[in-house]
């Protein structure tokens, strides 16, 4: 809450705000790279609690911890958009 409103303005300011996933932990690096338990949704609720905080969807996406993404990674967000 204290930096919302600075980090709303971001996109104004001619910045791209990608998604990271949310919790950037373990689990989700690790799905990401094995292209497993992507069923978990992780990457659309991210993808949606991205769209509720700037009112838009992200375009973009950096892997947490700069992990490798496996083809299904991929594939699951290409269909995210």
């Amino acid at each position: 809450p204290r930096y919302a409103d600075t980090l709303r303005d971001l996109p104004a300011a001619g910045h791209e705000v990608a998604s990271h996933t949310h919790h950037h932990d373990r689990t989700e690096v690790e799905a990401l790279m094995a292209g497993t338990r992507l069923d978990l949704g992780f990457l659309s609720e991210s993808r949606q609690i991205h769209a509720e905080f700037f009112g838009h969807a992200p375009t973009s996406f950096r892997s947490p911890g700069w992990c490798a993404l496996a083809p299904s990674a991929l594939d699951a967000l290409q269909e995210l958009g």
